[in-house]
């Protein structure tokens, strides 16, 4: 099994891990749920993590263009509503943090 970090985990090793729905690689400490992971099939695992960002990119970009061409208007906005229900802990973690970046900017260089 790899990872969407590109680290790899045996059957056993991903069973104990995610006794829970989330834990940290043990490689590099990245956030992971237990659908991030997939069986190889390639033996690289560089290849494997290239191809897996290059298909997520393709789904964005494939997004983006419905919505500015106006195709698929109703299942690509259930798409993005689905995947914001999926990740919406990520999403505030991360607004978090660009509220603290910006803080800096504004109070940091005066």
């Amino acid at each position: 099994m790899i990872s969407e970090c590109g680290h790899m985990l045996c059957q056993v090793c991903e069973d104990v891990l995610f006794v829970r729905h989330s834990a940290s690689c043990p490689e590099c400490g990245q956030l992971l749920k237990r659908s991030s992971f997939w069986e190889m099939l390639y033996d690289d695992p560089l290849v494997e993590k290239e191809i897996f960002h290059r298909k997520k990119l393709e789904q964005f970009e494939e997004s983006v263009f419905n919505m500015v061409y106006d195709r698929d208007l109703e299942q690509t906005k259930q798409m993005v509503a689905d995947f914001a229900r999926a990740n919406e802990d990520l999403i505030a973690k991360n607004r978090n943090r660009l509220s603290r970046d910006q803080e800096w900017i504004e109070w940091g260089h005066r």
